[in-house]
């Protein structure tokens, strides 16, 4: 019976760590977002999203940096960088909003619709040089 219970202390340690971590990361991507350093919180949103494939907020998080990122490498002139990140942020959002099932939120359609719009905007941009 001790073993069980030292078992289920363990899991439930364990579940309290990785969420404390989960938050952790969201909480660094967000203050890299918000001091400007795109490439930073979009290599430490990737990270998250590769421990936590599935978690909407790690989804988002890509998403997110990723149009940022996107947004500085266009202003720098490079397309092709812009559109992969942009391309990569679509993935992320496409990802969250099939998680929500055939009637996604209006934030998520809203997220879709930026996400696509940024995509056709650098691959535009690039079409025309």
């Amino acid at each position: 019976a001790l073993s069980q219970m030292d078992a289920n202390a363990a899991r439930v340690a364990q579940m309290h760590t990785t969420r404390m971590l989960q938050n952790s990361r969201h909480e660094l991507v967000q203050a890299y977002l918000s001091s400007h350093a795109a490439e930073k919180a979009y290599r430490t949103a990737v990270d998250e999203q590769q421990v936590e494939p599935q978690n909407p907020e790690a989804l988002h998080d890509v998403a997110v940096s990723g149009a940022d990122l996107g947004d500085e490498l266009l202003a720098r002139v490079d397309r092709a960088g812009a559109a992969e990140r942009y391309r990569e942020s679509l993935r992320a959002t496409e990802s969250a909003a099939a998680r929500e099932g055939p009637n996604p939120s209006e934030k998520t359609r809203a997220e879709l619709t930026a996400a696509r719009r940024r995509l056709a905007n650098a691959e535009q941009r690039g079409a025309r040089d």
